[in-house]
């Protein structure tokens, strides 16, 4: 398993909630994915609650519906496998 880029940042220096740019990489045939770090309360200090987190993915849900047919959302967590929308 390769190196996952947010468990080496220093959770320490950031406060919550921000977004954060990784990596912006370019495809075979130009297009670009970008890879962002998402942070919504301190890790290991605070917790969202089920229904606001709720809330959160019946957002998203509703943008990936009404965004371009070219884009394409992983969402990935270093707990739970990927969802593509």
């Amino acid at each position: 398993m390769g190196k996952v880029e947010s468990f080496e940042l220093d959770h320490t220096k950031v406060k919550a909630p921000y977004v954060r740019l990784i990596t912006v990489e370019e495809g075979k045939k130009g297009d670009q994915i970008s890879n962002f770090d998402l942070r919504l309360v301190q890790p290991n200090k605070n917790a969202i609650p089920t229904g606001g987190l709720h809330t959160i993915e019946h957002l998203l849900a509703a943008y990936c519906v009404t965004a371009s047919t070219a884009t394409l959302i992983v969402l990935h967590s270093a707990a739970e496998p990927a969802s593509i929308f």
